[in-house]
């Protein structure tokens, strides 16, 4: 993460404003998919639709899911910070 907090009090994941969030898994692996649970919906403050446009990325209410076959992969906060309760990985 390039600035932000990784595990607040409360048990939130802050991405701050212009600032990244990156995924990487081990050379021969690949990530399928990225799930995020914000504290807010859609392009609120803090919510999902905070990030830039990526392929692979939508959201829907407080929930930002990704698909794809990566081995790394960032998230940009680009209009807002986004605060996630979970972020869910999943590796192949």
């Amino acid at each position: 993460m390039s600035n932000g907090i990784l595990g607040t009090d409360d048990g939130q994941y802050r991405i701050y404003k212009n600032q990244t969030l990156t995924i990487s898994v081990p050379e021969g692996h690949h990530i399928t998919a990225v799930q995020f649970e914000c504290t807010a919906e859609g392009t609120s403050k803090y919510g999902p639709g905070c990030f830039s446009e990526m392929d692979g990325y939508s959201y829907q209410g407080a929930y930002g899911s990704w698909e794809g076959y990566i081995s790394s992969l960032t998230f940009t906060a680009e209009h807002n910070q986004v605060r996630a309760t979970k972020i869910e990985v999943t590796v192949e």
